[in-house]
């Protein structure tokens, strides 16, 4: 989809853009290691802090092989947590020499992980099976102690949220956990949507799917290729309706008319449904219902939006700043287009 090559088949004497996957290499250290590397990954510590500086030492590698001069990252479930720590601790001075691009994180450990946080649930889980320092790294605790979401090298990197709203992974047992515990959230069933993004003006977009299934959602594929590939960013808000109920629940679909051309995709781009039980109610509006990056050439994006009860009204606004009116039989409204 972005048209880049890999380091299975990049032209190293003319570099182009390159998408490189960092593995994990188990206990046989990589050939490009110096002895100094393999001491700096032996005394970090296991965990988070090892698998971040592994990346780390990746990446620079992957850059000075290929000739790269910025780096961005995609990022999935634990994989943003290390991420976070990589970035907030400046492992391999990709942060200080502002080497750093972009950094896209779906369905990621951002701010913890509610299972690895309970006491109860893992002293359970500990009574069966021992568990890696990665659990304990992922609680809400050693994460506030140990990194800062408003920490100033995130400051000149294009950042970009995903959040999984559909719960039936292992058959939903975390939300029934959540249940029985009188604490149920929205979740992918394995992160809380809560704890998969940044509070601040980001750019956050919602699939409804699970923590596994968004992995074949081609049109997530889609939306990580814009993100490396885009700086246009589009917010849209629901200003207001006609609608007079005390509490109004809108379910809202966006729809790329490119990335239907272009790939064949026809599901939305970006998705917040009555199941996924993270819709607010709506006394006020003025309510964001998409805020992503969109492919530069784009010039409309369709939108769906559902009131409950209420008939559904399908139609394309224009990607130019401004308000635009809504309207079927049933309803009206305005929504607001910003472009950033």
């Amino acid at each position: 989809m972005t048209g880049f090559n890999t380091t299975k088949n990049y032209d190293k004497e003319n570099f182009t853009n390159l998408v490189a996957l960092a593995p994990y290499y188990g206990n046989q250290p990589p050939a490009y290691y110096t002895q100094q590397d393999k001491e700096d990954i032996k005394n970090i510590g296991a965990g988070i802090p090892r698998y971040a500086l592994i990346t780390a030492k990746y990446a620079k590698h992957i850059m000075h092989e290929s000739g790269a001069t910025k780096l961005n990252i995609i990022s999935v479930s634990m994989g943003s947590l290390v991420t976070r720590y990589l970035i907030e601790k400046d492992l391999a001075h990709l942060s200080s020499e502002k080497k750093i691009s972009k950094w896209l994180s779906l369905e990621g450990v951002i701010k913890g992980n509610i299972a690895a946080s309970s006491r109860n649930l893992l002293n359970t889980v500990n009574t069966f099976d021992k568990q890696s320092p990665d659990v304990a790294h992922m609680k809400y605790t050693w994460i506030r102690e140990n990194l800062n979401e408003s920490h100033p090298n995130y400051q000149d990197i294009q950042i970009g949220f995903e959040s999984s709203t559909n719960d039936d992974a292992h058959n939903g047992l975390l939300s029934w956990w959540m249940i029985f515990n009188d604490n149920f959230e929205a979740n992918d069933g394995v992160q809380a949507v809560k704890d998969t993004f940044f509070t601040g003006d980001y750019a956050h977009t919602f699939y409804h799917d699970n923590h596994y299934s968004l992995a074949d959602n081609k049109s997530a594929w889609a939306y990580a290729a814009t993100f490396l590939i885009s700086k246009k960013r589009v917010r849209l808000t629901l200003l207001d309706t006609s609608l007079k109920a005390n509490s109004v629940r809108f379910e809202s679909r966006i729809f790329s008319l490119k990335a239907q051309e272009k790939y064949s995709i026809t599901r939305a781009i970006g998705e917040r449904v009555f199941d996924g039980a993270y819709l607010p109610y709506h006394d006020n509006f003025n309510t964001v219902i998409f805020d992503s990056y969109i492919l530069e050439d784009e010039t409309e994006l369709g939108l769906e939006l559902t009131p409950e009860n209420f008939k559904s009204l399908r139609t394309n606004i224009s990607i130019k700043e401004g308000i635009y009116p809504l309207q079927n039989s049933e309803w009206s409204g305005r929504v607001k287009v910003e472009v950033f």
